[in-house]
């Protein structure tokens, strides 16, 4: 493996083509139809004339258009910038402009109010518009990068709480050596099947990237919903669960939590902020250790 996310997703799409990569409230895709699908839009935002070190603003929350968008950058060296899909107009703008980007795509619903923060030099487009572009051929070798483990994929936003946010950088080391200490930590999680909770801009993106390097399938909620998380736990054999605190409270207080089999679950961890002592007792209870 060329120790890059790209590396890796092409390596699943060649051994198991058919194996569910991700599947976001229903809507799925294999390793070898993302991959496919991902070069394709490559050649797309090529042909739109985004190139290396250009920034891509995506908001609204997991889709597989939004994934694949994300993907389709880095085999042309672009960088993904997910951004939170509750800013203000103002908020936007100013997004924008600090992460210089090229080019948005926007889930329909917020359009409007993206549009309104953009500058006329950026054009915004629909993130549904890569589903068509799904049939389009693929980039051509000529025109695509050969990423190397310090290339970026992606800048995340600082939630801004104490100044103005800032721009963290993630490139392919990070995401692939966090993936392979997962691995090593715990073995049962490669070939997970995992459900995600963190939506795009605070984590949920490269989160997910970690799990497709080592060929999980992943369950992903457009926006987190505990009860409906509850049933794909128990219907679809969940076996890794990475949360946040405030996911797992959520599902805890559940009415249909007592009633839920967690039996499944082989790996869970919890964190982003204090981890009542009560929630992991809670859990435990249901016979699921948390990992702190």
């Amino acid at each position: 493996m060329s120790y890059t996310i790209l590396g890796a997703l092409r390596w699943w799409a060649r051994e198991m083509p058919d194996r569910m990569a991700l599947d976001i409230d229903g809507d799925s895709v294999s390793y070898g139809e993302l991959w496919d699908w991902s070069r394709a839009i490559a050649s797309q935002l090529r042909a739109k004339g985004v190139g290396v070190g250009d920034r891509i603003g995506l908001i609204g929350g997991q889709s597989t258009p939004l994934f694949a968008i994300a993907l389709g950058a880095q085999h042309i060296g672009a960088i993904a910038l997910p951004i939170n899909t509750r800013f203000t107009e103002r908020e936007l703008a100013a997004s924008f402009e600090d992460g210089g980007v090229c080019i948005v795509f926007a889930e329909p619903e917020l359009r409007e109010r993206v549009l309104a923060a953009a500058s006329e030099k950026v054009p915004v487009e629909d993130i549904e518009i890569a589903r068509g572009w799904r049939a389009s051929d693929p980039i051509e070798s000529k025109d695509a990068i050969a990423p190397d483990r310090t290339t970026l994929i992606a800048l995340m936003m600082t939630s801004g709480s104490t100044a103005r946010p800032k721009m963290v950088q993630f490139n392919h080391d990070m995401v692939v050596s966090i993936a392979l200490e997962l691995q090593l930590i715990e073995p049962r999680v490669r070939h997970g099947r995992c459900l995600l909770f963190a939506p795009p801009f605070s984590g949920g993106l490269y989160t997910t990237f970690e799990y497709l390097v080592l060929g999980c399938s992943c369950f992903v909620q457009h926006r987190f919903e505990p009860d409906e998380a509850l049933r794909i736990i128990e219907r679809e054999k969940i076996t890794v669960m990475p949360g946040a605190t405030v996911f797992l409270e959520r599902m805890a207080a559940s009415p249909f939590f007592a009633e839920t089999d967690l039996s499944s679950i082989a790996w869970a961890t919890v964190g982003g902020a204090r981890v009542p002592r009560e929630l992991v007792e809670t859990f435990r209870a249901k016979g699921m250790m948390l990992r702190c």
